[in-house]
């Protein structure tokens, strides 16, 4: 179910969603998951005050999730930790 709920989440965050924000990683802990898909497996962690790219917003469950790109790297985060600029 989480494959498919992660699988869901992708083609909805690709359906014709072009923008970009940039945002800076703001976790109390100190460290944010960076997951697969939206609540899936941990597949990196970023650091307090690291600076990604959000293309994408999806919420389930009622907790919200930000599609982030570091890099040539992208993946999941918990929306709630990141500080976007407006």
């Amino acid at each position: 179910m989480k494959t498919l709920i992660a699988a869901l989440a992708g083609l909805l965050a690709m359906g014709g969603m072009a923008w970009a924000e940039s945002c800076k990683v703001v976790d109390p802990t100190g460290t944010l998951a960076v997951r697969a898909g939206p609540n899936g497996a941990i597949v990196d962690a970023l650091g307090y005050g690291t600076v990604v790219s959000m293309s994408s917003v999806i919420t389930l469950k009622r907790q919200t999730w930000a599609k982030i790109q570091l890099g040539k790297k992208t993946g999941w985060v918990y929306r709630n930790y990141l500080l976007c600029e407006d």
